[in-house]
């Protein structure tokens, strides 16, 4: 896997189009990006650490207390209460403001900059934790095989 085309170097994409989004005036946008970057930095430490078979389906969906939990699992990462009610807060940006319907939110800035700070100050503990393989503790240590097939 190259290291342009992993979850985590997509994850900071993500991350970098939320601030882009965030200074633009774009908040739904915004947070829908830091929503991607969280989902995609538990599904890194999935992909890593977990069986390519058994998680086959936990790597399609996105729901993010369901991701965090199964990190908890693999990676022995516990998140605090306030943490977890933030992950699970995190999903409703996936949908909420990205599809029209009753559910359809929109996004003021005050809420768009808290998103995004909570946001960093995840990366910021846990991003290097997520994405080690915990049984060589290397961060270079990627999965080689494609675990889609």
């Amino acid at each position: 896997m190259s290291e342009n085309n992993s979850y985590k170097a997509i994850a900071n994409e993500d991350l970098r189009a939320a601030k882009l989004m965030l200074d633009a005036g774009m908040w739904n946008h915004s947070v829908r990006h830091c929503q991607q970057y969280v989902e995609k930095i538990l599904k890194a430490c999935i992909e890593l650490n977990g069986d390519p078979a058994e998680d086959y389906t936990t790597l399609h969906i996105h729901v993010i207390q369901t991701l965090a939990k199964r990190c908890t699992e693999l990676a022995r990462i516990n998140f605090t209460n306030e943490e977890s009610r933030w992950l699970r807060s995190m999903t409703s940006y996936y949908f909420d403001v990205n599809y029209p319907g009753a559910r359809y939110i929109s996004i003021d800035d005050h809420e768009a900059t808290e998103v995004y700070q909570n946001t960093m100050d995840f990366k910021t503990k846990y991003e290097s934790q997520l994405t080690i393989r915990k049984d060589s503790g290397n961060e270079a240590d990627e999965i080689k095989a494609d675990p889609y097939t």
